[in-house]
């Protein structure tokens, strides 16, 4: 999977899975608008599923499996009111659910079966080196999203991404939810909850 561009300063923090032992690409694009799901070449947007055992091969034919992404606006727009309720309107977030899509012998996409729901959000910082901010920052983040009142689609628990931004500088903490919400638990605060992730590279 291409990945974006940074400039200057970017630090890559990859949290392998515990219970599967292995992560999925990622991409950080820089958030300007809403994503919205648009209509290529006359078709319409397909349908996300929970899983893939929900395509019948019966009205299908077999099935080719990619991985694959899918925006979602509408969540998007929900976790973004609730950062914004909570007075961190200068956070830009993001949901996108990623799975995989099901090709069809004649290369058309039949449905897109989400596995779990990403979320990513953009700050800009006073100070990329300050890591006690940055670790709080991301504290903040957990809270607010454990107020989430909505089904996220996929079975599983996604990934959080976060792009600090400081001018044309950039670091960049990509951590499985649950890996956060269970550091926090654990009385994990500021530079300590870096620390824990850098620690599983």
């Amino acid at each position: 999977m291409k990945r974006g561009e940074v400039v200057g300063l970017t630090v890559y923090l990859s949290i392998v899975l515990a219970a599967c032992g292995m992560s999925h690409p990622v991409d950080f694009p820089t958030v300007t608008a809403m994503p919205v799901i648009q209509e290529v070449a006359g078709i319409t947007p397909i349908a996300i599923t929970e899983t893939a055992t929900s395509i019948s091969a019966e009205n299908h034919g077999l099935c080719a499996y990619n991985w694959a992404t899918q925006p979602l606006p509408n969540e998007s727009a929900e976790i973004q009111e609730l950062f914004d309720q909570a007075e961190m309107t200068d956070y830009q977030v993001r949901a996108e659910a990623y799975g995989e899509n099901c090709v069809a012998e004649n290369g058309s996409v039949v449905s897109f079966s989400a596995l779990e729901t990403d979320i990513y959000i953009t700050v800009s910082v006073k100070d990329l080196q300050n890591r006690n901010d940055l670790g709080f920052r991301i504290y903040d983040m957990a809270q607010v999203l454990k107020q989430i009142d909505l089904e996220l689609p996929g079975p599983n628990v996604g990934y959080l991404g976060v792009t600090f931004q400081q001018g044309g500088q950039t670091m960049q903490v990509w951590v499985p939810r649950d890996s956060v919400n269970q550091a926090i638990s654990n009385g994990v605060r500021g530079s300590g909850l870096l620390d824990a992730f850098q620690s599983h590279q």
